[in-house]
């Protein structure tokens, strides 16, 4: 880390070690030697390498991405330890890269897949916590953007799942709404 200060590359493949430590360690959905503690930390050192490197440099699309994606881990990492709010506010920060770098390059349709699910990721939350009117515009959003995709490229298997995990997730809000 010493080494690689001045180094943006050098900070980038540092924060990507440091996340895949974290994944080792506790990440969300995978197998993982169950040390969520741990995995907070590597997420975190990996989170201020990507905020520096863009706060060095704004512009750069790819940093902006990375730090997109290492909110997402983070967040989901502390929504599954029972930390909602943390999770929601790595979610929003996630959401809030994500219309930024769609808004800039419309027609990268993996950045709007991952918009789509940071909405997604957003809805959940929000409905684990209770705020059922959130959910449903979180999740609206997070459908519009599958359901475009899907229209662009029908056969695309990823788009096909996300549709239906959506509408399920939609009748999950409908239901706490009774």
């Amino acid at each position: 880390a010493g080494e690689a200060s001045d180094d943006p590359s050098l900070q980038r493949e540092l924060a990507t070690a440091y996340e895949k430590v974290g994944d080792v360690q506790g990440r969300t959905l995978r197998a993982n030697m169950g040390d969520t503690s741990g995995a907070k930390e590597s997420y975190r050192k990996a989170l201020r390498i990507r905020e520096t490197l863009v706060a060095a440099n704004p512009k750069d699309a790819s940093s902006r991405s990375d730090l997109a994606d290492s909110y997402r881990e983070f967040g989901r990492l502390l929504w599954t330890a029972s930390d909602t709010a943390g999770g929601l506010e790595n979610a929003r920060k996630d959401v809030s890269l994500r219309e930024a770098l769609t808004a800039e390059n419309p027609t990268n349709l993996q950045a709007r897949f991952s918009l789509g699910v940071g909405h997604a990721d957003v809805g959940e939350i929000l409905l684990e916590q209770g705020v059922t009117t959130g959910a449903t515009e979180s999740l609206g959003r997070a459908l519009a953007v599958f359901e475009a995709l899907l229209a662009a490229e029908p056969a695309n298997e990823k788009y096909r799942l996300a549709v239906p995990f959506v509408y399920g997730k939609s009748s999950e809000v409908l239901l706490w709404q009774g």
